[in-house]
């Protein structure tokens, strides 16, 4: 699976400054959604964040990339 970083994020992402790089984003889940959702981040040992940039990065990174 491959990911799409922005290098200058990368870097950034180890400072606390991740406003020029991100942009909060609020979404909604069902109970059931949430509790999947913890259950994985758990198994991975990332943040609900971590884990749902990489699964959005699969669905519709790839097709970014494809356009140019």
């Amino acid at each position: 699976m491959r990911f799409h970083t922005d290098w200058r994020c990368f870097q950034e992402s180890f400072s606390t400054d991740l406003k020029r790089c991100m942009q909060r984003t609020n979404i909604f889940l069902t109970e059931e959604q949430q509790k999947r959702l913890h259950r994985r981040t758990q198994e991975e040992g990332v943040s609900k964040s971590m884990l749902i940039r990489r699964m959005l990065e699969s669905i519709v990174g790839d097709a970014e990339f494809s356009a140019q």
